[in-house]
């Protein structure tokens, strides 16, 4: 008998939809997921970007889904965005096996609990927190929120953690060891290995007048403070005899900023703006290195993508994802030390052997970061349950 799963998130985001897609295949699986809304669909102003965003890939295709009616008055960010009544109604009518809710900050994930409990329907946690700064919390606000979450993940069926930091944060709340399940963070690798065989990589480089024998480094993401491009810049600044480039893939309220300071630095560098979603794995494919050198990441989704794409990895110490994805495939450095960033860089430039290899190691272990491997967590979990 199919088992009935309900996944309750916020909106369609483009790096979950190709995992419900695959969940969806599963034969045993009824799956079902439910937005509190559909603002990412529509198009929208991302504020960090510093543009309107529309995705240009299908964030509802291949799977059921449902746009729950929004009540709320306020924008997407805070905790009374999103206030969806009829969250109560589908849960206590669909005699689900188990309720997936991604998240648990805002009004209407307390209707998503509080319904679970008054049905007595089975729901399990999946989110991307990390542990880095837990133990920093203090004062009446963070007493609060421990017993609140220790609650919520005391009366869980199951907590699908994404990676060991993740996992790490659990921990902290006193969850017991038999319900977690190792859900990994992943992206779509089937679309970022396969995407090489329609680019042709030389043609490419040659548009951006990337010479043959430059190492190209690369960051994606968005031009924010947090993600630290300044320092990257920086450490640039004392190679002006290395043959390399900088492709900075992304926008955002620093790049005017990255872009005076890249000019002062005379570093080589071409800041390429936002790269939508099906054309962003060749700037993958055209890089050597990988770079994300934020100073805060809960994990980094990036880092998969260029793993896919066969890129060595540079990241700092305050990413979430750095005792998972970095293993012999590259290096961390302390997020305040761009000296060490520029050693590491300029190591894997001058070091062909040690490039190569890391950048085979990406390669094998993105495969253990899979959408199979997130299918195979639901099935343990109603293995064991």
């Amino acid at each position: 008998m199919k088992k009935k799963i309900a996944w309750f998130v916020t909106h369609p985001i483009q790096y979950y939809s190709p995992m419900y897609v695959k969940i969806n295949e599963e034969e045993d699986i009824d799956l079902t997921v439910y937005y509190f809304s559909d603002f990412s669909v529509k198009g929208y102003q991302d504020k960090e970007f510093g543009k309107t965003i529309q995705w240009d890939i299908p964030l509802l295709d291949g799977y059921t889904s449902e746009i729950l009616k929004n009540y709320s008055w306020k924008n997407h960010g805070s905790f009374f965005s999103y206030i969806n009544f009829s969250i109560f109604q589908k849960i206590k009518n669909n005699n689900y096996d188990l309720v997936v809710i991604h998240g648990w900050n805002t009004f209407s994930h307390m209707l998503i609990l509080i319904s679970c409990l008054i049905t007595s329907t089975p729901y399990a946690i999946r989110g991307d927190t990390n542990s880095f700064n837990e133990h920093n919390k203090k004062g009446i606000k963070s007493l609060i929120r421990k017993v609140f979450l220790t609650n919520i993940f005391k009366y869980a069926s199951a907590i699908f953690y994404i990676g060991e930091q993740n996992k790490k944060f659990y921990q902290l709340f006193s969850v017991q060891f038999n319900k977690l399940f190792k859900m990994p963070f992943a992206v779509d690798n089937d679309y970022f290995q396969n995407y090489l065989k329609k680019v042709d990589i030389e043609k490419e480089k040659a548009l951006l007048n990337i010479e043959k024998d430059m190492k190209v480094i690369l960051f994606s993401g968005k031009l924010t403070f947090n993600k630290q491009c300044n320092l990257l810049i920086n450490a640039l600044e004392n190679m002006k005899q290395e043959k390399y480039i900088l492709l900075i893939v992304g926008d955002g309220d620093e790049r005017s900023k990255l872009e005076e300071l890249a000019i002062k630095k005379q570093i080589n560098i071409h800041f390429l703006g936002f790269i939508n979603q099906k054309e962003i794995p060749k700037y993958y494919w055209l890089s050597d290195i990988f770079i994300l050198p934020s100073k805060y990441e809960a994990w980094g989704l990036a880092i998969n993508e260029a793993m896919n794409c066969k890129c060595a990895i540079i990241v700092s110490d305050s990413v979430g994802a750095k005792d998972d994805l970095i293993k012999d495939n590259g290096f961390i450095f302390d997020k305040s030390n761009k000296d060490e960033l520029a050693h590491i860089i300029h190591k894997l430039i001058n070091d062909e052997d040690l490039l190569q290899s890391c950048q085979l190691n990406s390669s094998n272990l993105i495969k253990s970061y899979s959408f199979e491997e997130d299918v195979k967590a639901l099935k343990l979990y109603f293995k064991e349950n």
